[in-house]
């Protein structure tokens, strides 16, 4: 499925509206609701480094599974420097937006 939307996403501005994060842990851009406002807006590793609901969703969701694949990324160091890729770099092609297909007029029952 993360595939095929993937491919569908290729060159497409896309709104996607998710409760897993695996669904949009590779997008441009993801804006985090609490209560219908905006808590948290960033990339993924960004929203990692954060203490946030972006953070608490991930520990509960992912973090073990990340963890035994050697894909989280390090916490900043004492200094502030932070780890390579822990910058929102990715080792996979960002996601690209989709945009929906048009609704014919045809369909639906219009004329």
């Amino acid at each position: 499925i993360q595939q095929a939307l993937h491919e569908l996403m290729e060159g497409r501005t896309t709104f996607v509206i998710a409760q897993r994060l695996r669904t949009i842990m590779r997008a441009d851009q993801i804006i985090v609701l609490d209560r219908g406002r905006v808590a948290q807006r960033g990339k993924h590793a960004e929203l990692l480094q954060q203490e946030g609901l972006y953070r608490r969703i991930y520990d509960l969701e992912l973090k073990d599974q990340e963890e035994a694949l050697g894909r989280v990324p390090a916490a900043p160091a004492a200094d502030g420097e932070r780890p390579p890729g822990a910058d929102g770099t990715r080792s996979q092609p960002p996601l690209r937006p989709l945009v929906p297909p048009q609704v014919r007029a045809s369909e639906g029952g219009a004329s």
